[in-house]
């Protein structure tokens, strides 16, 4: 990733909650399982380099890709690929950013290189962060239609 690098697609929203407990959201599978889509249980070791996987409540791998940065507490960076899309050089990636402010953090999800494959994306984002920001302020999972 470079600094130049613009995203395609930026999403910032607030979260009562400690950085912690909110990287502990975005890395635990079990917690996944309460906000991400398809009720997607996360696998990785989190280290730089290492690979992830996303797998959907009915147990189908959904997302694969590479840890690319994983800054425990304040950024996790990764590629992702769909498992519907086949592998290219240009692969795109998402970036979450954690800032303490005080009593909440502001969670900052960018995805860069996305392509016309993944335009549903945008709308995706908007539903995991409303959904892991509920979770996260009242251990409830919110049931948001698909649509």
């Amino acid at each position: 990733m470079s600094a130049s690098e613009k995203p395609d697609f930026v999403l910032e929203t607030y979260i009562k909650t400690t950085p912690e407990k909110l990287w502990n959201a975005l890395t635990d599978g079990e917690m996944t399982k309460h906000y991400f889509q398809g009720d997607a249980s996360i696998e990785s070791s989190f280290e730089k380099g290492a690979e992830y996987l996303y797998t959907s409540g009915d147990g189908n791998p959904m997302l694969v890709g590479e840890i690319l940065e994983a800054s425990p507490y304040t950024r996790l960076a990764m590629t992702f690929l769909p498992t519907f899309m086949e592998r290219t050089e240009n692969l795109s990636h998402n970036l979450y950013e954690i800032e303490e402010m005080a009593e909440v953090c502001k969670l900052t999800i960018s995805h860069f290189g996305v392509t016309p494959e993944l335009a549903s994306v945008k709308n995706g984002w908007g539903k995991i962060a409303a959904r892991l920001k509920t979770y996260l302020e009242t251990g409830e999972s919110l049931n948001l239609a698909e649509a």
